[in-house]
Parts: C-alpha cells; structure tokens; sequence
C-alpha cells in the first residue's frame, strides 16, 4: 500500500510502510574490551591537575576579649599553601583503577598590628589522597 505523506518523495517507486513493532521482546547482551594506557592517563591527568592546589592569604579576626570593661579585636594575617608534592600514580586492578597523589601544606598566623604582632603560629601537614573509579556496565 502506497503511503500518502511519502508519495511524493517515492518520485513513482512504490512507497511501503515502516514495519510493525512485534508483540514480544529479546534482551541480549553486548560484551567488549576497552583498553587503555594507563601511563598515558596518567600523564594527561598529570598535566590537567595543578600544582599549587591553594593559596592562603587572609585576614582574620583572631582575638575577641573583654578585658575588664575594654572589648579587643584583634586581626591576624594568614598565609599559606596547599601543593601536590608527587605525580599521579595510577594503576589497575581488576575492574577499578586507583589513584593516588601526594600533598603537603603549610600555614603561618601573626597578629597585624603591634600590640598582636607578639601573636603566632604556625602548622603543617602531608597526605596521601587516594581515589578509585569503577567499569561499569551502563555505557551510553
């Protein structure tokens, strides 16, 4: 049967309509093998992924007291930083692949003014930060 709203694109071939749905269906399955590089993955995240990770460098209010009928504030003058200190180190197993990096951070307080320049600290961290991704099967 020759199906109007396509007759004039048939330009005189015979026109059929699309098939019918059927009634039931099959599920299947589709498997495949991705490979990848997982040096080259890391190099590229290697690139993306900065070295300085934060700056600090604030004022703060760091003394709040009433002494006798007096209030003090009192401000102190933060800085620091956050760095990757490794590269990425990445590497597979099984259907995961792990990650893993070095950081390490610094921060230093002083008051900002004479009466609190007598006011300091200072501290300091180092960690490992680790991450996994899974396969999974809900590909789009």
């Amino acid at each position: 049967m020759v199906d109007r709203h396509c007759a004039g694109a048939c330009s005189g071939k015979t026109c059929r309509e699309p098939d019918q749905s059927v009634a039931f269906a099959t599920q299947s399955r589709i498997s495949a093998i991705l490979e990848f590089n997982l040096s080259t993955l890391a190099a590229k995240i290697q690139r993306d992924f900065p070295r300085r990770l934060a700056s600090i460098d604030e004022r703060v209010n760091c003394v709040r007291r009433r002494v006798l009928l007096v209030k003090i504030n009192a401000n102190c003058d933060i800085r620091g930083y956050v760095e990757r200190t490794s590269a990425v180190s990445l590497h597979g197993k099984g259907d995961h692949v792990l990650g893993s990096v070095a950081i390490f951070g610094t921060v230093a307080g002083q008051g900002a003014n004479r009466i609190t320049s007598h006011i300091r600290g200072e501290a300091q961290a180092r960690a490992t930060v680790e991450g996994s991704c899974e396969a999974t099967g809900h590909w789009s």
